[in-house]
């Protein structure tokens, strides 16, 4: 990674209330392992070589998945880094999903997947391939995909808020009348 190109990390366990802050960006503690100066992952958070990060200012996050979560669980925690997704990301994810709206928010989820256990995404769909993001969306379990999904819902959705300030000082309604 260049000196230009920093990963800040604010992910750490945290409890529900915790996670809510850190979720809405108000949470500013490091994740447990990680550099004091936010320079870096977390130490079980690996960027594989040859990542293209996205455009400096970014938020990138670092999933863990306790291994007790997971189907395999001998296999130990299951780690990815996800970041959001661009315009044609989203496209190609409503394509794979064929039209089926329950299927859409899966897609645009792992759409949002660059890495898994240290290994750059593999959208190849074989299975026994390193990073192979359909083997880990499958041992991830349902409570590790419902942790994804949460990021990505509170990642690519507006705040309240958000919403509030939007709707009330950069947007109008008109009626057409005639003449």
């Amino acid at each position: 990674m260049s000196d230009e190109t920093k990963v800040e990390v604010k992910a750490r366990d945290l409890s529900p209330e915790e996670a809510e802050k850190a979720f809405a960006g108000e949470e500013d503690d490091a994740a447990p392992g990680a550099p004091d100066d936010g320079s870096g992952p977390p130490e079980w958070g690996h960027i594989p070589q040859g990542l293209n990060l996205p455009a400096v200012g970014t938020q990138v996050a670092f999933l863990r998945i306790p291994a007790k979560w997971t189907r395999n669980p001998s296999q130990g925690d299951r780690t990815c880094v996800v970041w959001p997704i661009g315009e044609t990301e989203e496209r190609l994810a409503y394509g794979r999903s064929r039209g089926d709206v329950t299927r859409s928010m899966t897609e645009l989820t792992k759409a949002a997947i660059r890495a898994i256990d240290g290994h750059r995404a593999d959208w190849s769909g074989d299975l026994k391939k390193e990073g192979s993001v359909t083997e880990f969306w499958t041992s991830i379990g349902p409570k590790g995909r419902s942790m994804i999904r949460n990021w990505y819902l509170k990642t690519h959705s507006v705040s309240d808020e958000e919403a509030l300030d939007f709707f009330s000082n950069h947007f109008v309604s008109m009626t057409v009348r005639p003449g």
